[in-house]
């Protein structure tokens, strides 16, 4: 993007790569999930991360239009995302301290 002085097609294409990890990430996570037997409450806290997810891939699907419209749009959008995942989920951490 920046050697293309962040142009909409560059940035929609990264916002298509983007998506696209999101898409791996989620089918990882269900996979993991399928595949090991979990605590019930440190289940319940793995969906609230599928919300986060979820979130993601919405905001990343988005940004794909929007960098035609105006690239500093999707430029934010994926600022927001990497802040949204920079933040912990203390759901996950509070499950795994309450076990004994």
């Amino acid at each position: 993007m920046g050697e293309n002085h962040f142009e909409n097609l560059p940035v929609a294409l990264y916002a298509v790569n983007l998506m696209l990890c999101a898409v791996a990430y989620f089918i990882l996570q269900k996979c993991i999930m399928a595949h090991h037997t979990y605590p019930e409450n440190l289940a319940a806290a793995m969906k609230k991360q599928e919300k986060k997810v979820m979130l993601s891939l919405v905001m990343y699907i988005a940004a794909i239009p929007l960098a035609f419209v105006q690239a500093g749009i999707s430029e934010l959008i994926f600022i927001a995302v990497s802040i949204l995942w920079v933040i912990p989920d203390r759901n996950i951490e509070k499950v795994l301290h309450e076990q004994p």
